[in-house]
């Protein structure tokens, strides 16, 4: 073994416990970390009941309530602030109503 925890080797997966819209940050989720490490710039895909919603990345990743930056790993609850991604159109998702309490959140499939 390399000294890193077994949960690192796991696919990332974060499931959605609450959607704010705050003036200040935009739109944030707050969910907690089911497996493998949460990181800002990582990309990922939310699915709800196995089907995308939406491709993006990770713009920030902070412990709840405090703002702090983390690397959220299984058991922590964090915020987590995501890129807004284009739809087919070009224009931009408006992710308050795109994602989901109950969604997951994890690695983007190449």
């Amino acid at each position: 073994m390399s000294g890193e925890p077994a949960s690192a080797n796991l696919p990332l997966r974060l499931r959605i416990e609450r959607v704010l819209s705050l003036p200040e940050s935009g739109v944030v989720f707050y969910g907690t970390v089911e497996q493998g490490v949460m990181t800002t710039g990582a990309d990922v895909t939310g699915t709800r009941d196995g089907t995308s919603v939406l491709s993006t990345e990770v713009l920030a990743v902070t412990i709840k309530n405090e703002g702090l930056p983390t690397n959220g790993e299984p058991g922590d609850i964090v915020g987590l602030r995501l890129k807004a991604p284009q739809d087919d159109d070009g224009d931009t998702v408006d992710l308050f109503t795109t994602v989901r309490i109950g969604d997951v959140i994890g690695p983007r499939a190449d």
